[in-house]
């Protein structure tokens, strides 16, 4: 009787260490598969943090005269609209779409386009004589009468706020001014169109293309 007494005293022990091995072996797998999640979740967070995009190359359009469309698209006069200058933009940095919190991105079309079409405006023909052969470049968009209130996109459209005086030099500098614009405008992705307005109204943009 003795005997089988301490058999069961010897059983229940070793019941009890089973019991306390399990509980530590679980609270062990729970530390651990914690500990996992913490650094899964900061993996994560890492990966997601937008990293800031490489600076944009914007093309600034120009035309060639008399050219008839051989080295670019035909405009007016028998003239060729023709990228030239590519320059790596140093306001802004363009990225499309949304952020990480599905917020639209702060490197903006608005923001690229704005600075394409002010480059473009301020650009002399002397600072682009080296560009083509002597006296063949030509640009109707040099204009320090002019200034960019700003843009905004509309869908694919971007709507171009210009406010000043435009001073064009006779009927074919119409054509090679808007579609100078209209390019550098519209070279984008997301924009397949471009629509400018004058000191507030897209009717007296229209006036003066329309001008002879």
């Amino acid at each position: 009787m003795k005997l089988k007494t301490v058999s069961l005293i010897i059983l229940l022990d070793i019941a009890l260490i089973v019991i306390v091995l399990v509980a530590l072996t679980k609270q062990t797998g729970d530390l651990h598969r914690q500990a996992t999640e913490e650094v899964s979740n900061d993996i994560a967070v890492e990966t997601v943090i937008d990293e800031p995009p490489p600076f944009q190359e914007i093309s600034l359009y120009g035309v060639l005269l008399e050219d008839k469309g051989v080295n670019g698209k035909f405009i007016g006069c028998q003239d060729s609209l023709v990228p030239v200058r590519v320059y790596e933009s140093e306001q802004y940095r363009y990225k499309p779409g949304k952020d990480r919190m599905g917020n639209p991105s702060l490197h903006t079309y608005e923001g690229a386009v704005t600075e394409a079409v002010r480059e473009l405006i301020g650009l002399s023909n002397e600072h682009l004589e080296s560009t083509f052969d002597a006296g063949s470049f030509y640009t109707a968009t040099y204009q320090p009468s002019l200034t960019v209130d700003g843009v905004e996109k509309n869908g694919d459209i971007a709507n171009v706020f210009l406010r000043g005086e435009i001073l064009l030099g006779g009927a074919c500098d119409n054509p090679r001014f808007k579609e100078q614009l209209n390019a550098t405008a519209t070279q984008f992705s997301d924009i397949n169109f471009a629509r400018f307005h004058l000191n507030g109204s897209e009717q007296e943009f229209e006036n003066v293309m329309s001008a002879r």
